[in-house]
């Protein structure tokens, strides 16, 4: 099966109305919509969003939520979230993630076994020493791109088949990767997500 990955930030650009050479901009209501999404995500009831903890987990509902408005469906069959264990010592109880899963189905004849898969990570560093980090560019503005996307991609015909996969978590020493999800959701494309940690 070939896999087309792109990556939610670089589809930005087939969200802009170009009013000349070199100078997209965004439509009002899409700027918006995107303001909206970065505004909840980023704000501090989520407390920075990191892996395992509360507001990772609203978050991930709020992406849900968001996914469920656009008539975009879970995974087939029925799967929405995807939970499993993050790395942890020996001596701790491992803490839940999840990811968040939607499937938008192709139309078009002789694409039947290519997939696009669109992902974008949730979880941020969340409280530390330092502080709050809300986590507004990373990547609460990628996450409201897909979201947008996904949204009009379930909005038109498409030939190809599209994955769109809220991943996380995204931090160091977790194992968590975009090739690995490619390759896990991608090569299922008719069968539901896996189980496991690397999602």
């Amino acid at each position: 099966m070939r896999i087309l990955e792109l990556a939610g930030c670089l589809l930005a650009g087939a969200l802009m109305i170009p009013l000349a050479a070199q100078e997209p901009v965004l439509p009002e209501f899409l700027a918006a919509a995107l303001l909206k999404h970065i505004q909840f995500l980023a704000g501090e009831e989520l407390e920075g969003r990191r892996a395992g903890t509360p507001g990772e987990r609203r978050a991930a509902e709020y992406v849900a939520r968001e996914l469920e408005k656009s008539g975009v469906k879970p995974f087939p069959p029925a799967q929405r979230f995807q939970s499993f264990d993050l790395p942890a010592p020996a001596s701790q109880a491992p803490l839940k993630s999840q990811n968040v899963l939607g499937w938008i189905g192709g139309s078009g004849k002789g694409h039947e076994d290519e997939v696009i898969v669109l992902g974008a990570h949730l979880d941020h560093l969340g409280i530390t020493a330092a502080g709050l980090h809300p986590g507004a560019e990373d990547n609460a503005s990628g996450v409201a791109v897909l979201l947008e996307v996904a949204a009009r991609l379930q909005a038109s015909a498409s030939a190809f088949s599209s994955s769109s996969c809220r991943r996380s978590p995204a931090r160091p020493g977790t194992s968590n990767t975009s090739s690995t999800a490619s390759r896990r959701i991608g090569n299922t494309a008719s069968r539901p997500a896996p189980s496991g940690k690397n999602g």
